[in-house]
């Protein structure tokens, strides 16, 4: 996957031996910060070792709040971590197969889905506290991106051009037809016949027809690297969207309407993972660099928090808003939850 290349860090716990010493620092927030912070790890009895299996937690992908106070959060080496008192404390999850997690989303406050390598479609009934795979028609492509615009339809984006879809809730789910080949690691469904996937090389769709089929947009951007800019990541309310990319680049929608999509101009040029949209009429952006933005389209947006120091080597990968309040996740096992 592409953005993520970038990404391939391993960290071990604290609790191994001498010469498996975690080679990441734990990180710490300036006091007064709006957030918690958590670098979530295993809790063993003392002068045990921790078992192989729980050893990594590196990068997380995907964070999700199914309900209040309730966080859920995936990432590499089959990472599924939840959390039922706000952030406070982190317990992790048994996945049903080994493998490395992307996207996470909430159809409901019980139903819920992870995406990831291999064709790899997971689900839960619980809020997250187990999970079984589910049957897709792709295999060795990762899945990246979900979007459920209702209980019963649901869209997954992911590698070559991958677009899933199902309007029985899961229960089954078809490939549709999609005019790219380019990866696509974004997608947005305002209902189950409008929505957007979005990708490599500024690669950007839209079906008003349920996946029947999608055309092609364009989004004026310049050209910073020899390589084209690709677009990581869609976020919407079900009226608004939000899209953003390599470089900085943003644009937004404050009805859906594709002829009505901006350019937001914010104070960085960092490549930029997670978005979110925010009911007082605020967007979220997170990327590399510890980069996270919050404010409102055509006023000032601004960084959220100072990631200062050790904080700034990890990537913020997702970013959610849960009640209002934002919530992110990244490399080198970053949580961040509201702080009370």
């Amino acid at each position: 996957m592409s953005f993520m290349i970038v990404f391939w860090g391993i960290i071990f716990f604290s609790g191994c031996t001498k010469n498996n010493a975690p080679p990441f620092p734990v990180f710490t927030l300036p006091p007064g910060t709006a957030f918690r912070l958590s670098q979530p790890v295993p809790v063993v009895a003392s002068g045990q070792k921790i078992p192989r299996s729980l050893r990594y937690v590196g990068t997380l992908d995907g964070i999700a709040s199914p309900s209040e106070g309730h966080f859920v959060v995936v990432g590499d080496q089959s990472s599924i971590w939840k959390s039922d008192d706000g952030g406070v404390s982190w317990k992790r999850i048994a996945p049903p197969l080994m493998g490395d997690f992307y996207g996470i989303a909430f159809s409901s406050a019980l139903v819920g889905w992870i995406s990831g390598d291999d064709g790899v479609l997971l689900k839960t009934v619980d809020g997250g506290d187990h999970w079984t795979r589910v049957s897709v028609p792709v295999k060795d492509f990762f899945l990246q991106s979900i979007s459920f615009p209702d209980p019963l339809h649901g869209f997954i984006s992911g590698e070559k051009g991958i677009v899933l879809a199902t309007s029985d809730g899961g229960a089954s789910w078809k490939r549709l037809v999609v005019p790219t080949v380019q990866n696509l690691y974004g997608i947005a469904f305002l209902t189950p016949q409008h929505g957007y996937v979005a990708g490599w090389h500024r690669t950007f769709l839209e079906t008003t027809d349920g996946g029947t089929t999608f055309h092609p947009l364009e989004m004026a951007s310049e050209r910073v690297t020899r390589q084209e800019p690709s677009f990581n990541v869609l976020s919407t309310d079900g009226k608004r969207v939000l899209l953003a990319g390599d470089h900085g680049l943003v644009y937004y929608s404050p009805d859906g309407n594709s002829s009505h999509f901006s350019k937001l101009e914010i104070p960085v040029r960092n490549d930029l993972y997670g978005a979110a949209l925010l009911p007082d009429g605020s967007v979220a952006l997170s990327g590399e660099g510890g980069i996270l933005l919050s404010g409102k389209p055509g006023s000032a947006i601004e960084p959220v928090i100072k990631s200062e120091g050790d904080l700034s080597e990890s990537d913020f990968l997702g970013v959610i808003s849960s009640n209002g309040k934002l919530s992110a996740v990244g490399t080198l096992g970053v949580i961040l939850t509201p702080a009370r």
